[in-house]
């Protein structure tokens, strides 16, 4: 994701796979924004794709409901306005979603207590600069290590100076 000198990737760890929570964290951060692909083929770059579709929505609720199938879709922001100005959602298989924020460094703490009302199973995120393992428990010794500010067990751990 494309970022400046104070912007830095937050990444969330949603224990439900489901278009529902991309959405809310689309509508919540981006507020207004675009998908930055117009088709959606699975498996991406196939020369002989099982699904392809021009509908966000319609290709969501197939990831939804094909928790094996693993993909990354890129969002960015149409306002100046918005608390983030990119979002990854990264289906990996299984049950479960990452969402990447490119956000303001001064706003993680923040960000992260926001995060939690809108998914309150929240438990786990931290902020990286690359995509992050995307093995749940990868992810989650990942959080653990970071020396930045980060949620651990749905709490706030601020950074280690």
């Amino acid at each position: 994701m494309r970022k400046s000198y104070n912007e830095v990737e937050v990444y969330l760890l949603i224990e439900e796979r489901s278009s529902r929570n991309i959405l809310n964290f689309l509508t919540h951060y981006l507020k207004e924004w675009k998908v930055l692909e117009e088709e959606f083929i699975y498996p991406a770059y196939s020369d002989n794709p099982i699904y392809t579709s021009t509908n966000l929505i319609e290709f969501l609720e197939f990831l939804d409901n094909n928790y094996n199938y693993d993909y990354n879709l890129y969002f960015e922001t149409l306002t100046d306005n918005s608390f983030a100005k990119q979002l990854i959602a990264v289906y990996p298989s299984g049950k479960f979603l990452i969402i990447g924020l490119v956000i303001d460094y001064n706003k993680t703490e923040k960000i992260l207590q926001e995060a939690i009302t809108i998914s309150p199973n929240l438990k786990f995120a931290y902020v990286d600069n690359q995509l992050p393992e995307i093995d749940y428990f990868g992810f989650i010794n990942s959080c653990k290590n970071s020396d930045f500010t980060k949620l651990i067990e749905g709490k706030v751990i601020r950074e280690i100076q």
